[in-house]
């Protein structure tokens, strides 16, 4: 009875399942002869002659792991590849564990196996994908330190050109002063604000290379809140040259 049940679940499942000794392979499933395409009657004749289909990188290390089963009595536990009859290559997973009935009997395996092609393709998929992704946050942020730079490059001339330009301001009449110093404000808001574009850009950069190192500090959080408002509202007050008031007071009240 326990034979028929077992006979019952063995032939009607896809994957390999065999029994056997040092000598021979004392059953196997019809699921053998689907993946491996050999004939059961060639493997009870020749317990090792599934090694003939296996791709021959893979050979080697699977024929010292199959020695050892008897030898050492150890289990069996590979992944591998065969060639099929069309020439396509499929990765089989194989476990084979090896027993005794008792102390005096003699050693025994069973073992199971199966056709893993598509765990391993979508494996090899996602480790490329992965790779790809590497690659393209790698490009982007040698992109970034690469913007960064050349944009530092001619803020820093800038500014230079502006201190050298306050110096004029002391030889000029009130009114031409008051028209320099209002240029003059405008050009270091503007460069101040790309900087601190520019230290964002290189801060993502850094995240994303995990070169980023976290140093904490104290903060006033309602003068930090005050400085994010008034940049919002001044932004929004240039670009669309209209005057803004949150709540009854001008965005420059706040």
């Amino acid at each position: 009875e326990s034979e028929k049940i077992f006979r019952q679940l063995a032939e009607n499942i896809e994957h390999i399942l065999w029994l056997g000794n040092k000598n021979n392979i004392l059953y196997v499933n019809p699921a053998y002869e689907n993946v491996f395409e050999q004939k059961a009657e060639d493997l009870y004749n020749n317990r090792s002659g599934f090694l003939n289909v296996i791709v021959e990188e893979d050979l080697p290390r699977v024929i010292s792991s199959y020695k050892k089963i008897y030898d050492e009595e150890k289990d069996f536990n590979e992944e591998f590849r065969i060639r099929k009859r069309d020439g396509s290559i499929r990765w089989i997973w194989s476990r084979t564990f090896v027993f005794r009935a008792s102390e005096t009997s003699e050693l025994r395996s069973v073992g199971i196996a199966q056709d893993i092609t598509e765990r391993k393709n979508s494996e090899q998929n996602l480790k490329v994908a992965l790779e790809k992704e590497q690659e393209i946050n790698r490009l982007k942020s040698n992109f970034v330190s690469l913007v960064s730079h050349q944009f530092r490059t001619p803020l820093t001339t800038i500014k230079s050109s502006i201190q050298i330009m306050e110096i004029y301001l002391e030889e000029m009449d009130k009114k031409e002063t008051e028209k320099f110093q209002n240029h003059y404000t405008r050009i270091q808001k503007e460069i101040d604000r790309l900087n601190f574009l520019i230290d964002d850009a290189m801060t993502f950069g850094k995240l994303e290379s995990h070169k980023l190192q976290i140093k904490l500090s104290s903060t006033d959080l309602v003068q930090l809140c005050k400085s994010i408002i008034n940049q919002r509202f001044d932004l929004m007050y240039k670009e669309r040259k209209t005057f803004f008031s949150f709540n009854g007071f001008p965005y420059n009240a706040l």
